[in-house]
């Protein structure tokens, strides 16, 4: 052996000449500690590298430790490690930290891993939506019912057995029945299930029973399947609610004509100065110098002396091209007839929908067509609502809604440049007269409508089928209002 060739005294050969080896012999070899005391500082790794090469190779007791694994005679454990797999899948994302940590085993000394638990990815999580079936709270709250009503029925013959008990005596009184208990009225109205959700995982069988009949001191014995009990805890994935209450949006900040105005500016002025710096570092050529007759002298200089007539016309060239593109300008940006005609008629709607003016008009005889004509056709073209109730030798009402400037320019229309061709005497100007204006809550046909009646109970009857029956009302009875006309001119 080693300890022979090296010298060290105390080392005894492994396996003596002449002797058989038995199991239960007892190397006397030290601990490589002891044996490198006895050596040179120069040869204690070296010597103690080969002493640890030698008790390798030799048999290893073993026994039994404390936790149930199997150790050597120093101590150290002679099981290896489990290794915990990762089932997740690869993925581009820096992974996360395993979920199963190393030392979990089940009875049989294997490792566990709960699948249960394996992290569940955005896609999966959408799945976990719980819902309920149509009917099914309508379904307790029937159950609740029938069961207020047990309680109510019960009460009742109670009551009414306790007055028999009073009149009766008590020879003739038959023994009281055992009234039902809470749990007995909840089992005849609810249908009790035969096991519940939660402890499906751990039942053999879909029914307590079999539990209940084995339940003995020995828990090998149950019919539970107590693989599906770990240690872990189950924790749902949260489901935000349909109630819950969402982040509330910015609003616009209105601003008033001024302050647009400060805005325009200020961005022109900053465009200007970001043209003046990139001229400044040569990333764009100066502008020519914007010569004018006024400053003819000031930017020519010598030139204008030498040959003033030419310059002159250089100068008025310029003029003319500048003018030009001004007037270019301004004619890209105006619209066309039928963009022009649209902004129009969105401006009127829009007016009309926000803030609607509503006008009650009289009109004492109107029987020309050209005037009835010219009432409808402008209505249609000012987008304005309403209604044109006729009575011929009765009472002539008009009713209109819409946006202010549009209200104006009917108003002129219906009291001074519709032509009533009336008789000679009578004035014009009173034929047709305001009852009211101002803003109700009416809900009035977006188009305007003319209908005719043979007196005035009908008309009064119609207004009242579309809720505008007081409208008639006011006419009737003579009331009238001053309105401010413009000067505008009619559409037609």
């Amino acid at each position: 052996s080693f300890a022979r060739k090296s010298g060290v005294r105390g080392v005894e050969p492994r396996q003596q000449a002449g002797r058989k080896k038995r199991s239960t012999d007892v190397y006397p070899d030290p601990e490589p500690d002891d044996v490198t005391e006895l050596l040179p500082v120069t040869h204690k790794d070296h010597i103690a590298a080969k002493l640890k090469r030698v008790q390798d190779s030799r048999p290893i007791k073993a026994f039994m430790g404390d936790d149930g694994r199997l150790v050597d005679e120093f101590g150290r454990s002679l099981e290896p490690e489990p290794e915990v797999k990762d089932r997740r899948k690869p993925s581009g994302k820096q992974p996360r930290e395993a979920e199963v940590t190393k030392g979990l085993f089940d009875s049989e000394g294997g490792s566990f891993f709960d699948e249960s638990l394996v992290h569940v990815k955005g896609k999966d999580r959408q799945r976990l939506v719980f819902g309920t079936g149509t009917g099914k709270y309508t379904e307790q709250g029937d159950k609740i019912r029938k069961l207020q009503t047990a309680r109510e029925e019960f009460k009742a013959k109670r009551k009414l057995a306790d007055a028999q008990m009073k009149s009766e005596p008590a020879s003739q009184q038959e023994p009281e029945p055992r009234p039902p208990t809470e749990e007995e009225l909840l089992d005849d109205i609810f249908d009790v299930p035969t096991e519940e959700w939660w402890d499906q995982r751990i039942l053999m069988t879909k029914s307590y029973t079999d539990v209940r009949e084995n339940l003995t001191s020995d828990p090998n014995q149950w019919r539970l399947k107590f693989t599906a009990i770990t240690n872990y805890i189950e924790h749902p994935v949260p489901i935000q609610g349909p109630n819950t209450a969402q982040p509330l949006e910015a609003q616009p900040l209105i601003l008033t004509a001024k302050e647009k105005k400060k805005l325009r500016t200020q961005a022109r002025t900053a465009r200007e100065k970001e043209k003046q710096e990139k001229i400044a570092k040569g990333l764009l050529p100066p502008p020519p110098p914007k010569v004018k007759i006024s400053n003819l002298m000031k930017v020519m200089g010598k030139e204008a002396v030498q040959d003033p007539t030419t310059v002159e016309r250089f100068i008025r060239t310029q003029v003319a091209e500048r003018m030009g593109r001004h007037e270019a300008r301004n004619q890209a940006r105006k619209l066309d007839p039928d963009a022009k005609r649209r902004k129009t008629i969105s401006k009127m709607t829009k007016e009309a929908n926000d803030d609607p003016i509503t006008t009650i008009y009289r009109i004492n005889k109107l029987h020309s067509s050209k005037a009835i004509w010219r009432i409808k056709q402008n209505a249609t073209q000012l987008h304005i609502s309403g209604y044109l109730v006729r009575t011929p030798g009765g009472t002539n009402m008009i009713m209109i809604q819409g946006g202010k400037k549009p209200t104006r320019k009917f108003t002129r229309l219906v009291l001074h440049r519709v032509d009533y061709e009336l008789d000679e005497g009578s004035e014009n100007r009173k034929n047709a007269v305001s009852v009211w204006q101002g803003h109700s809550g009416d809900k009035i046909p977006k188009e305007f409508q003319s209908v005719e009646f043979t007196d005035d109970q009908k008309s009064r009857k119609y207004l009242e089928t579309v809720g505008l029956g007081h409208y008639w009302d006011l006419v009737v009875s003579g009331q009238e209002q001053e309105l401010s006309d413009g000067s505008d001119n009619d559409i037609l």
